[in-house]
């Protein structure tokens, strides 16, 4: 219980040290906001029944590229580029895929999967 805890928490700190100012070519098909279902084999609605909180984490895009990842009440900016696939915060990029419209991105060998609001 407590791993799957703390890689939640290890997870969603490394997508929160994303930020970064300016635009990046968005998609209007895939602006908006995004909250986090699962990551790894952890489903978080399950994690926030099972501890009796809630983990506020979401991502949202802008059709202009620009976007922000909110987590228990911290926002931080970012930039995404929907033709090269990336999400780009100080100076590092990540992938992400989109498969059956959730938004999916794998850090530290963990996919963290997003669903649309």
């Amino acid at each position: 219980m407590k791993k799957a805890f703390f890689a939640i928490v290890a997870a969603l700190a490394v997508v929160v040290s994303f930020a970064s100012c300016g635009g990046g070519k968005g998609d209007a098909a895939l602006a908006g906001t995004y909250k986090v279902e699962s990551i790894g084999d952890t489903d978080v609605a399950s994690m926030e029944s099972l501890m009796g909180i809630s983990f506020d984490y979401s991502l949202t895009l802008n059709a202009d590229g620009t976007g922000k990842m909110n987590m228990m009440g911290q926002s931080t900016d970012l930039k995404w580029d929907a033709s090269a696939k990336t999400i780009t915060a100080e100076g590092d990029t990540q992938p992400y895929t989109v498969k059956d419209g959730k938004l999916i991105m794998s850090l530290d060998g963990e996919d963290m999967v997003f669903v649309k609001k």
